[in-house]
């Protein structure tokens, strides 16, 4: 199997579910630079860069996340609403317009930003998971993620006067726990975000792929992984860690392609 075989896999589902219902897409796959924040090469020492810059990937890709939704919310082609998707994240319930409910979800309840936990695993109901996040293009999302990206960048001891209207919070982790930390912290960061922001679940938004082929996580309903794909609940899969290698057969090999171009096409061909 090549390497990257799951990411054909689950780009050509996007790009299908895309077409089908016009929507938009957007591979960002460079990091903007520098990488490295000042705290960050501070904590490295005498660490060369290159080596700082690897010890700090993962978490600088992941923030990353947050300066991307910043830039798309601020663009003058004026997007209604911006989805950070992770690579390893399919939208694979054609049927639907999944990304047009979630719109018409956010516009009934007046929200800024629809969140979706990880629910799937057991204790993970109030946990977020930073790989399915869309926003609608509000000044509170551009605040919310102009503040998060900036209180990265400044570190420990945190950013003081964010423009949603925290006092101070310091987020020198990574970014879930950053939005974890905004959503459940203080009775004053609950209020400020009430009516903002939502945590929805997993297990339709954003369920992790160990659900419909078992491969050793402990998940919260049974029903998922005998149902597979043919659960009417699940709407978006999340290939997360080693599941990622799941993604050809599931997309591909198990009865339906969800990439809409056949075997010889670009997702599903060895």
């Amino acid at each position: 199997m090549q390497v990257f075989w799951w990411l054909r896999a689950i780009l050509a589902t996007n790009r299908h579910h895309a077409r089908l219902h016009g929507h938009c897409i957007i591979l960002r796959w460079q990091p903007t630079q520098p990488q490295l924040t000042k705290w960050q090469k501070r904590r490295c020492g005498k660490t060369d860069e290159k080596s700082c810059t690897r010890q700090n990937e993962r978490e600088n890709f992941n923030w990353e996340k947050h300066l991307m939704l910043y830039e798309y919310l601020m663009s003058p082609q004026n997007f209604t609403h911006v989805l950070m998707l992770d690579a390893d994240a399919a939208l694979v319930k054609h049927s639907v317009d999944i990304l047009g409910g979630i719109a018409a979800q956010m516009a009934q309840r007046n929200l800024d930003v629809f969140l979706t936990s990880e629910d799937w695993l057991l204790n993970g109901e109030r946990r977020i998971n930073g790989g399915f996040l869309m926003t609608r293009n509000s000044e509170w999302s551009e605040h919310l993620f102009k503040d998060t990206f900036r209180a990265h960048v400044v570190g420990p001891g945190g950013l003081r006067r964010w423009k949603i209207g925290l006092p101070h919070q310091e987020c020198s982790s990574n970014e879930q726990i950053c939005l974890n930390d905004i959503m459940s912290g203080s009775s004053l960061n609950k209020k400020l975000v009430k009516g903002h922001m939502s945590l929805e679940s997993g297990i339709i938004y954003n369920r992790g792929g160990c659900t419909v082929k078992h491969c050793g996580e402990p998940t919260t309903d049974p029903k998922m992984e005998a149902l597979g794909m043919k659960d009417e609940r699940l709407q978006v899969l999340h290939f997360t860690g080693s599941s990622k290698y799941l993604a050809p057969q599931v997309l591909c090999d198990d009865g339906e392609d969800y990439t809409g171009d056949g075997p010889k096409g670009y997702g599903c061909h060895k």
